[in-house]
């Protein structure tokens, strides 16, 4: 990756880690107002992301992955980036925890365990 591109990598991550936090910490008085904070600074991230050519399906798939119920986009982005690059131990688990979603246990098993691997 070039310089800018990883620049552009490293406020995406924590703009990823960002809204997990949101997600964990954030307890507004009306549950919609969570989500709809959520989807703003998801479709933020996201764009951010447009701007890499390439190397941002593990965080587009950790970003559509926030919320509670199981999206198939995120599996989608997420095994696009364990295809791409089978070492990377923070997509499988993120994959991994994307499957459990859906109720698939084994294969989201399977996920976990590469994750260590």
């Amino acid at each position: 990756m070039a310089a800018e591109e990883e620049d552009v990598w490293a406020k995406a991550t924590k703009v990823a880690d960002d809204l997990y936090e949101i997600r964990d910490t954030f307890f507004p008085q009306n549950a919609d107002d969570k989500t709809s904070k959520l989807q703003h600074e998801s479709d933020l991230a996201l764009n951010l992301l447009d701007s890499i050519p390439a190397a941002y399906e593990y965080l587009r798939g950790k970003i559509l992955d926030v919320v509670p119920d199981y999206r198939k986009e995120a599996e989608d982005h997420l095994s696009k980036a364990v295809k791409l690059n089978p070492s990377l131990g923070d997509a499988w688990l993120c994959l991994g925890n994307c499957i459990w979603k859906k109720g698939d246990l084994t294969s989201a098993k399977n996920c976990f365990n590469l994750a260590l691997s």
